[in-house]
């Protein structure tokens, strides 16, 4: 059962400085996608290809907020003053066909298995319960979508693609072993970062060239 990448996660302070952060750095403008009710959030999609997408993400002010704490650590204080100071990469999200099974080779905290909802689309996704992310959103989350299909195929396709993720860490071999039980290793490049602090850095090919986010 072989992992993929579904898609990368940008989070941003509100969903305008995110379309405009994108719109600077890749030349084009993210379509609005939708919101998620249960999280408090909304977001804008693009494809990255036919097999993975991206994603700019934000609090919406004007949604009721969830009863249990938001995704992607967004009720932190600390992660709230990041992203306002720029839009970040948060985490990336790899595609399961058996999320139980995927879950259950790790012992790794990923999160408890959310059904969620957008609209008409449905999937699961692991999300801990205090809404904080794996290893600083170095593990990435897992995701199954409803009848194990992922909606990138209706998404506008604006010519960017990934062309590499990477990810540094005070202890490159655990955070490598963790990956390798789910499979996800042979995905990413993991590097030793001496500083004590997690960073995801993605590489993108854009109509404004090869773009680096972390």
């Amino acid at each position: 059962m072989e992992l993929e990448l579904d898609h990368i996660v940008l989070g941003a302070d509100n969903l305008e400085q995110g379309l405009n952060f994108i719109t600077e750095k890749f030349g084009v403008d993210v379509p609005r996608g939708g919101e998620h009710l249960q999280m408090g959030t909304h977001n804008c999609v693009m494809a990255l290809g036919p097999n993975c997408y991206f994603e700019i993400i934000a609090i919406a002010p004007h949604l009721k907020a969830p009863a249990r704490p938001r995704w992607f650590d967004f009720d932190n204080p600390d992660q709230r003053a990041r992203i306002a100071e720029r839009p970040r990469i948060l985490t990336w999200v790899l595609r399961t066909p058996d999320l139980e099974q995927t879950l259950a080779k790790t012992s790794e905290d990923l999160g408890e298995i959310v059904a969620m909802q957008r609209g008409d689309l449905n999937w699961q996704l692991t999300i801990r319960e205090d809404g904080s992310l794996p290893l600083g959103g170095l593990c990435p989350a897992l995701i199954q979508w409803k009848n194990n299909l992922p909606p990138i195929a209706n998404m506008t396709d604006l010519k960017c693609r990934v062309e590499n993720i990477t990810l540094a860490h005070l202890e490159p071999a655990s955070l490598g072993s963790v990956l390798q039980s789910i499979g996800a290793d042979h995905l990413v490049q993991i590097i030793e970062n001496e500083r004590d602090s997690n960073i995801i850095k993605v590489e993108f090919a854009t109509p404004h060239g090869l773009v680096m986010l972390d």
